[in-house]
Protein backbone atom coordinates (compact mmCIF):
# COMPACT_ATOMS: atom_id res chain seq x y z
CA UNK A 1 0.00 0.00 0.00
CA UNK A 2 2.70 2.39 0.86
CA UNK A 3 4.79 1.78 -2.19
CA UNK A 4 1.51 2.45 -4.53
CA UNK A 5 0.63 5.25 -2.43
CA UNK A 6 4.14 6.65 -3.08
CA UNK A 7 4.10 6.22 -6.66
CA UNK A 8 0.98 7.69 -7.05
CA UNK A 9 2.16 10.91 -5.17
CA UNK A 10 5.40 10.98 -7.52
CA UNK A 11 3.09 10.70 -10.84
CA UNK A 12 1.18 13.85 -9.55
CA UNK A 13 4.37 15.29 -8.73
CA UNK A 14 5.56 15.03 -11.66
CA UNK A 15 2.86 16.12 -13.37
CA UNK A 16 2.58 19.18 -11.56
CA UNK A 17 5.94 19.62 -12.29
CA UNK A 18 5.20 19.09 -16.39
CA UNK A 19 2.59 21.69 -16.33
CA UNK A 20 4.73 24.50 -14.34
CA UNK A 21 7.15 23.71 -16.68
CA UNK A 22 5.07 24.37 -19.86
CA UNK A 23 3.58 27.31 -17.96
CA UNK A 24 6.98 28.58 -17.78
CA UNK A 25 7.68 28.00 -21.39
CA UNK A 26 4.47 29.31 -22.37
CA UNK A 27 4.92 32.60 -20.55
CA UNK A 28 8.71 32.60 -21.94
CA UNK A 29 7.17 32.85 -25.73
CA UNK A 30 4.61 35.45 -24.43
CA UNK A 31 7.67 37.61 -23.33
CA UNK A 32 9.77 36.97 -26.40
CA UNK A 33 6.54 38.20 -28.23
CA UNK A 34 6.02 41.28 -26.45
CA UNK A 35 9.87 42.35 -26.71
CA UNK A 36 9.57 42.12 -30.58
CA UNK A 37 6.44 43.85 -30.22
CA UNK A 38 7.72 46.76 -28.39
CA UNK A 39 10.18 46.54 -31.18
CA UNK A 40 7.54 47.36 -33.76
CA UNK A 41 6.30 49.95 -32.15
CA UNK A 42 9.49 51.67 -31.54
CA UNK A 43 10.24 51.26 -35.43
CA UNK A 44 6.81 52.73 -36.19
CA UNK A 45 7.36 55.93 -34.23
CA UNK A 46 10.94 55.96 -35.58
CA UNK A 47 9.22 56.37 -39.01
CA UNK A 48 7.01 58.69 -37.66
CA UNK A 49 9.51 60.99 -36.75
CA UNK A 50 10.95 60.67 -40.43
CA UNK A 51 8.32 61.95 -41.16
CA UNK A 52 7.72 64.78 -39.97
CA UNK A 53 11.70 65.43 -40.58
CA UNK A 54 11.40 64.59 -43.69
CA UNK A 55 7.97 67.31 -44.57
CA UNK A 56 10.08 70.02 -43.15
CA UNK A 57 13.00 69.09 -45.70
CA UNK A 58 10.83 69.63 -48.40
CA UNK A 59 9.48 73.01 -47.06
CA UNK A 60 12.46 73.95 -46.73
CA UNK A 61 13.88 72.73 -50.13
CA UNK A 62 10.60 74.41 -51.46
CA UNK A 63 11.51 77.92 -50.08
CA UNK A 64 15.33 77.68 -50.96
CA UNK A 65 14.53 76.68 -54.83
CA UNK A 66 11.87 79.59 -54.96
CA UNK A 67 14.26 82.25 -53.74
CA UNK A 68 16.56 80.92 -55.97
CA UNK A 69 14.31 81.15 -59.10
CA UNK A 70 13.46 84.84 -58.15
CA UNK A 71 17.24 85.48 -58.09
CA UNK A 72 18.20 83.51 -60.88
CA UNK A 73 15.05 83.65 -63.61
CA UNK A 74 17.61 83.05 -66.89
CA UNK A 75 18.36 79.62 -65.51
CA UNK A 76 15.64 77.41 -65.45
CA UNK A 77 17.96 74.51 -64.41
CA UNK A 78 17.14 75.05 -60.71
CA UNK A 79 13.55 73.74 -61.18
CA UNK A 80 14.87 70.17 -62.25
CA UNK A 81 17.63 70.42 -59.22
CA UNK A 82 14.40 70.81 -56.76
CA UNK A 83 12.48 68.67 -58.49
CA UNK A 84 15.37 65.79 -57.99
CA UNK A 85 15.89 67.21 -54.49
CA UNK A 86 12.17 66.65 -53.67
CA UNK A 87 11.74 63.36 -55.21
CA UNK A 88 14.27 62.27 -52.55
CA UNK A 89 12.42 63.34 -50.30
CA UNK A 90 9.14 61.81 -51.63
CA UNK A 91 11.11 58.20 -52.24
CA UNK A 92 12.92 58.22 -48.18
CA UNK A 93 8.90 59.03 -47.34
CA UNK A 94 7.86 56.60 -49.39
CA UNK A 95 10.07 53.90 -47.90
CA UNK A 96 9.01 54.80 -43.86
CA UNK A 97 5.49 54.59 -44.96
CA UNK A 98 6.42 51.63 -46.87
CA UNK A 99 7.96 49.88 -43.58
CA UNK A 100 5.30 51.23 -41.17
CA UNK A 101 2.81 49.35 -42.75
CA UNK A 102 4.91 46.38 -43.39
CA UNK A 103 5.49 46.28 -39.41
CA UNK A 104 2.27 47.45 -38.52
CA UNK A 105 0.88 44.26 -41.06
CA UNK A 106 2.71 42.09 -38.78
CA UNK A 107 1.64 42.99 -35.41
CA UNK A 108 -2.12 42.53 -36.88
CA UNK A 109 -1.55 39.52 -38.79
CA UNK A 110 1.60 37.22 -36.98
CA UNK A 111 1.86 38.84 -33.61
CA UNK A 112 -1.90 39.32 -32.69
CA UNK A 113 -3.02 35.88 -32.93
CA UNK A 114 0.39 34.53 -31.16
CA UNK A 115 -0.27 36.99 -28.04
CA UNK A 116 -4.09 36.14 -28.32
CA UNK A 117 -3.04 32.34 -28.08
CA UNK A 118 -0.39 32.47 -25.12
CA UNK A 119 -2.20 34.24 -23.08
CA UNK A 120 -5.24 31.96 -23.31
CA UNK A 121 -3.14 28.94 -22.91
CA UNK A 122 -2.00 30.78 -19.38
CA UNK A 123 -5.55 32.37 -18.78
CA UNK A 124 -6.73 28.57 -18.83
CA UNK A 125 -3.96 27.12 -16.47
CA UNK A 126 -4.30 29.32 -14.00
CA UNK A 127 -8.16 29.04 -14.13
CA UNK A 128 -8.90 32.76 -14.64
CA UNK A 129 -12.30 33.35 -17.01
CA UNK A 130 -11.83 37.32 -17.68
CA UNK A 131 -12.61 38.98 -20.79
CA UNK A 132 -9.90 41.33 -20.65
CA UNK A 133 -7.53 38.97 -21.14
CA UNK A 134 -9.34 38.37 -24.50
CA UNK A 135 -8.84 39.82 -27.86
CA UNK A 136 -5.52 41.79 -27.13
CA UNK A 137 -3.31 44.09 -29.42
CA UNK A 138 -6.99 45.02 -31.54
CA UNK A 139 -6.29 48.63 -32.35
CA UNK A 140 -5.41 47.91 -35.79
CA UNK A 141 -9.15 45.98 -35.93
CA UNK A 142 -10.28 49.01 -34.45
CA UNK A 143 -8.49 51.57 -36.18
CA UNK A 144 -9.36 50.31 -39.81
CA UNK A 145 -12.96 50.14 -39.75
CA UNK A 146 -13.78 52.28 -43.01
CA UNK A 147 -15.71 54.46 -40.61
CA UNK A 148 -15.53 57.96 -40.42
CA UNK A 149 -12.58 58.15 -38.38
CA UNK A 150 -10.52 56.31 -40.09
CA UNK A 151 -11.14 58.64 -42.94
CA UNK A 152 -10.55 61.90 -41.00
CA UNK A 153 -7.78 60.56 -39.62
CA UNK A 154 -6.27 59.82 -43.32
CA UNK A 155 -6.67 63.55 -44.39
CA UNK A 156 -3.41 64.50 -42.50
CA UNK A 157 -1.65 61.33 -43.42
CA UNK A 158 -2.38 62.55 -47.07
CA UNK A 159 -1.50 66.00 -46.74
CA UNK A 160 1.91 65.09 -45.57
CA UNK A 161 2.68 62.58 -48.42
CA UNK A 162 1.02 65.31 -50.74
CA UNK A 163 3.85 67.93 -48.94
CA UNK A 164 6.80 65.11 -49.55
CA UNK A 165 6.39 64.01 -52.75
CA UNK A 166 4.42 66.21 -55.21
CA UNK A 167 6.46 69.38 -54.89
CA UNK A 168 8.79 67.61 -57.01
CA UNK A 169 6.19 66.97 -59.85
CA UNK A 170 5.30 70.72 -59.62
CA UNK A 171 8.99 72.04 -60.02
CA UNK A 172 8.74 69.82 -63.80
CA UNK A 173 5.80 71.35 -64.57
CA UNK A 174 7.12 74.92 -63.65
CA UNK A 175 10.42 73.95 -65.68
CA UNK A 176 7.63 73.06 -68.43
CA UNK A 177 6.28 76.73 -68.12
CA UNK A 178 9.39 78.64 -68.38
CA UNK A 179 10.66 76.71 -71.72
CA UNK A 180 9.41 78.07 -74.95
CA UNK A 181 10.64 75.57 -77.29
CA UNK A 182 8.57 72.30 -77.91
CA UNK A 183 10.03 68.91 -76.61
CA UNK A 184 11.15 67.88 -80.30
CA UNK A 185 12.73 71.02 -80.73
CA UNK A 186 15.32 69.86 -77.20
CA UNK A 187 18.88 69.11 -77.34
CA UNK A 188 18.78 64.86 -76.75
CA UNK A 189 20.79 65.28 -73.73
CA UNK A 190 18.45 67.73 -72.75
CA UNK A 191 15.76 65.52 -73.56
CA UNK A 192 17.14 62.31 -71.50
CA UNK A 193 17.70 64.32 -68.19
CA UNK A 194 14.21 65.99 -68.56
CA UNK A 195 12.45 62.19 -68.50
CA UNK A 196 15.03 60.66 -65.98
CA UNK A 197 14.16 63.76 -63.75
CA UNK A 198 10.26 62.90 -64.14
CA UNK A 199 10.65 59.39 -63.73
CA UNK A 200 12.59 59.88 -60.60
CA UNK A 201 9.70 62.36 -59.54
CA UNK A 202 7.11 59.90 -60.50
CA UNK A 203 8.10 56.45 -58.94
CA UNK A 204 7.33 57.50 -55.40
CA UNK A 205 4.12 58.93 -56.43
CA UNK A 206 2.44 56.22 -57.82
CA UNK A 207 4.39 54.02 -55.59
CA UNK A 208 2.75 55.36 -52.99
CA UNK A 209 -0.69 55.46 -54.35
CA UNK A 210 -0.77 51.92 -54.76
CA UNK A 211 0.84 50.61 -51.57
CA UNK A 212 -1.07 52.43 -49.45
CA UNK A 213 -4.58 50.81 -50.56
CA UNK A 214 -2.98 47.64 -51.39
CA UNK A 215 -2.44 46.73 -47.73
CA UNK A 216 -5.50 48.45 -46.45
CA UNK A 217 -6.88 45.61 -48.70
CA UNK A 218 -4.89 42.80 -47.64
CA UNK A 219 -4.19 43.95 -44.15
CA UNK A 220 -5.20 40.23 -42.70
Amino acid sequence: MNTKSTMKKKKVLTSAKNISTNLETVKTALNICLLEYDRMVKEIMTGLDWHKNLVQYALAIVAGATTGIGLFPNFPEIYLIASVLLSAIGWAFVEQSYKMLIFGRYIATKLKPKVNALVSQIAENENVNNPIVQDLLGFDDYFRQGDFRTALAGVPAMGKFGIAVLPGLGFILGYLATITEPFSAWMIANKIIFIAVLIIALVPIVFGLISGPFFLRHRN
